[in-house]
């Protein structure tokens, strides 16, 4: 599996397929797409002389990255910063809703019971008038 040319930006450059959606790979596709993005912009760059045409080739590179990280597994903190570990030793940190004691859950159990006896009940409003 290839890597995507944010975390190694020489991807780009060692494999010259300009063709995307054809392979098994996502990252090699996305790279694909990048590559044919970039060579696009330059041409057409070249025989127009517009720098309009660079701004929509910059945009569209930020369009594929956006989709490509949105579209992952990963994160974007994957490609900020590196993720944090956890020794044995260390217990993670709980917030107070995931900190329960045994007669929170008991009550809240109650509560669910109580609330669906209620749901199947025969009382209708019908009845009353």
């Amino acid at each position: 599996m290839t890597t995507y040319w944010l975390s190694d930006f020489c991807v780009l450059i060692n494999s010259f397929n300009i063709i995307p959606f054809n392979n098994k790979d996502k990252n090699e596709d996305f790279n694909a797409l990048t590559r044919l993005i970039i060579l696009l912009t330059i041409c057409l760059y070249i025989k127009y002389r517009n720098e309009e045409i660079l701004m929509g080739g910059l945009i569209s590179i930020l369009c594929t990255v956006i989709i490509y990280l949105l579209f992952t597994k990963k994160s974007f903190d994957t490609y900020i910063s590196e993720p944090a570990v956890i020794s044995k030793n260390e217990h993670p940190i709980q917030t107070e809703s995931e900190h329960r004691t045994k007669k929170d859950i008991q009550n809240l159990t109650l509560t669910n019971s109580i609330y669906e006896t209620g749901l199947r009940s025969n009382f209708s409003p019908n009845k009353l008038f």
